[in-house]
């Protein structure tokens, strides 16, 4: 399970960061804080 989850976050992250560099936002830094948060946040509810 825990596999799986990494899987979707790190596939989520690749994907974002693709969409960040061709929409080629300035937020880029803000965007990213929000997406590490997200992935912190599903790894830390394991252990909960």
């Amino acid at each position: 399970m825990s596999k799986k989850i990494m899987r979707i976050v790190f596939c989520f992250i690749i994907t974002f960061i693709g969409v960040v560099q061709i929409e080629q936002t300035k937020d880029f830094l803000d965007l990213a804080k929000l997406v590490v948060s997200f992935a912190f946040g599903m790894w830390v509810s394991k252990w909960i």
